[in-house]
């Protein structure tokens, strides 16, 4: 049992990324709550870095905690360059922005400095302390079980839980949420150190290839480093999840291969999912998810920790007034996340449309709009047992419950744009008609539906 606890917590926060913490920062920002976040490491580990663009100092600024990127050691971005639908690059310089410049992240020191600049602020940190669970009492409150560094177990009562815990939605998914994946991007990465002369481009570099696109960006400290992102599935078939066919493919490319070039030490591969996904339930009573608990994006729409820091903005202000008695603050933030999370998706479809070369290639039909169900077409539903699971399948379109209403509504009286307009009119969730009829595609090319 941990003595050093205080009998009650306003808020407990569980994960220290930068979505917890400026939860937490805003949360101080609105009065005096007692608000704690349980972090499961130092944060001394290595992270991935980012580039975070002119947009984001601004958000620190009006957190509070702006110092954290000029005291440490992070690089100066002056911009991005992509060879994306040709290439030749293209440039977006970050001169003509406000602040005139981005930066390099060392990433595990940013969101430390991050947690500590939140703890000088009355936000109790506890360091190296994982959840196990959790359940709520008679009174509404919660109480949580907790595993301490030297694997000692003890409890923590809250009014208010965060899941900050990333893409894996840890408390969400207790509470019963799902998480409905619209891909199977992931992350391939390494490392690459220069003992000296490390190149001294500044700018991030993005390059498409026929299995998926490239990122490439400096790092402090004589690093760089590349990321390849592709689906699941071809990284396996292609073998790009082993360090010498990923290399070699690295190697094939026009731009991202010149600035590895020379590189005196190359990491092993770092393999992290970059999934666009969201949470089929964020709030509840007593709880939200945050940041990408709640939902996260394409790293193409480059807007991680952006994103991040103003859902944790959002979620303090949403906590606030539930503490003062507006019960429908949290469904108000939920609401809000997934209208954004639904305008991403048609941005997705826009900047992967752009993309015209490699019309074969799976990795970018999947991503490119694609409406070639006739408005007119009348659909049928020839229901079977295997339904359920068939769905299941599926549920990068939709969830699975909404899939079997979809499908319910098909009959040979009714056409396709009845269907669509018959299913937004019933279903509680704000998305686009789009969405809808890439749907209805999905369940013909699967044989669920017939025309």
């Amino acid at each position: 049992m941990n003595n050093n606890l205080p009998p009650e917590i306003d808020v407990v926060i569980i994960g220290g990324g930068p979505a917890g913490v400026a939860t937490a920062l805003a949360l101080k920002n609105q009065g005096e709550k007692r608000v704690a976040i349980l972090e499961k490491t130092r944060q001394d580990n290595f992270r991935i870095g980012e580039t975070l663009p002119p947009s984001v100092p601004p958000v620190l600024e009006q957190l509070g905690v702006y110092d954290v990127l000029t005291e440490d050691e992070h690089l100066r971005s002056w911009g991005n360059c992509s060879a994306w639908g040709g290439s030749q690059l293209g440039f977006q310089d970050f001169f003509f922005y406000p602040g005139g410049q981005g930066w390099h992240l060392n990433r595990s020191q940013f969101d430390a400095s991050l947690t500590r600049a939140a703890q000088k602020r009355g936000v109790m940190v506890m360091w190296e302390t994982t959840a196990l669970g959790g359940n709520q009492l008679a009174d509404g409150q919660w109480r949580l079980k907790l595993r301490a560094k030297d694997g000692s177990q003890f409890h923590l009562k809250t009014s208010f839980v965060v899941d900050a815990t990333g893409n894996r939605s840890l408390f969400a998914t207790w509470q019963g949420a799902n998480k409905v994946r619209m891909d199977s991007l992931i992350a391939v990465a390494s490392v690459f150190t220069w003992d000296k002369n490390a190149p001294e481009d500044y700018y991030t570099l993005v390059e498409t290839t026929e299995l998926g696109w490239w990122y490439a960006a400096r790092l402090p400290h004589g690093q760089a480093i590349a990321t390849f992102m592709s689906d699941s599935n071809l990284l396996q078939k292609y073998g790009l999840l082993q360090a010498k066919n990923w290399t070699t493919y690295l190697q094939q490319t026009q731009h991202i291969q010149k600035l590895t070039h020379d590189a005196t030490k190359q990491s092993r591969l770092l393999i992290q999912p970059a999934t666009s996904q969201y949470l089929d339930q964020m709030t509840g009573d007593g709880w939200l998810a945050v940041g990408d608990a709640a939902c996260t994006l394409d790293p193409l729409a480059s807007a991680g920790i952006y994103k991040a820091l103003q859902s944790g903005i959002k979620a303090g202000e949403a906590i606030a007034l539930y503490f003062a008695g507006n019960g429908n603050a949290l469904t108000t933030y939920e609401l809000e996340t997934r209208h954004q999370f639904e305008v991403y998706l048609q941005d997705r479809i826009k900047y992967y449309d752009q993309e015209k070369r490699w019309n074969k290639s799976p990795f970018w039909r999947l991503r490119r709009g694609r409406v070639s169900l006739s408005p007119a077409q009348p659909i049928f539903f020839p229901e079977f047992p295997q339904i359920p699971s068939a769905l299941r399948r599926l549920n990068m379109y939709l969830p699975p419950k909404d899939l079997q209403l979809l499908c319910q509504l098909c009959n040979p009286s009714k056409n396709a744009s009845h269907v669509v307009a018959q299913f937004l009119a019933q279903s509680d969730r704000q998305i686009s008609a789009y969405r809808v009829i890439e749907a209805l595609q999905g369940l013909l090319e699967q044989k669920i539906l017939t025309t």
